[in-house]
């Protein structure tokens, strides 16, 4: 979002600096993460991309943990300002229920959600490599280092065969099955040789 505003960024700090000069002491509006998501959702509607627009309120969503799925007691602010949202997103109930429920994701829903993730933070990365080149901003980074993060970034997050790729960083806390099957296929049949594992 900051590069789309360059060469003249409206930094998050100033904005609460500001805000705060004219008097808008307590208000969800001075709160870090709802004035991120405010930004990058100015950034993500501007450029018409929904796709990652909806994953940044998901992820802003599960980042607050306010499970509005679930009665409380006590209603704060934020539950307040978190319910708002998610009444202006359209979520339905089944939505919450299942995003309140990350706890009890499985292996599929959390690759799902490690793919959406990895694919989003791809894409923001080779957003970033081609507004420095546009913008002639190498300064700081040779043309070496950017290719030594890229190396880096992809042996870390590229599938390959043989790879074990850890698909749950921090998504959900317990992937365990109360079932698994492992199935050996030897040569010869229709399928490749090897193990397989289902649940």
């Amino acid at each position: 979002a900051y590069s789309w505003e360059y060469p003249t960024p409206r930094l998050l700090a100033k904005d609460i600096k500001q805000r705060l000069h004219d008097g808008e002491i307590v208000s969800y509006g001075l709160d870090a993460y709802c004035m991120m998501l405010e930004r990058v959702t100015e950034y993500l509607k501007a450029i018409d991309d929904t796709t990652r627009l909806d994953l940044v309120r998901r992820c802003f969503y599960l980042k607050v943990c306010e499970k509005l799925s679930r009665e409380r007691a006590c209603v704060g602010w934020r539950r307040e300002v978190v319910s708002q949202l998610v009444k202006e997103w359209g979520w339905d109930e089944e939505r919450l229920s299942m995003l309140d429920n990350r706890a009890n994701w499985k292996i599929d829903q959390v690759r799902e959600a490690h793919n959406e993730l990895l694919d989003a933070m791809m894409q923001s990365y080779r957003n970033l490599i081609r507004f420095a080149r546009r913008n002639n901003l190498s300064v700081s980074a040779s043309p070496q280092d950017i290719g030594v993060l890229t190396r880096k970034l992809y042996a870390a997050f590229e599938a390959l065969p043989g790879k074990v790729t850890l698909v749950n960083p921090q998504i959900s806390p317990d992937l365990s099955e109360p079932n698994l099957t492992f199935i050996y296929v030897p040569p010869g049949r229709a399928n490749r040789t090897g193990w397989y594992l289902y649940n």
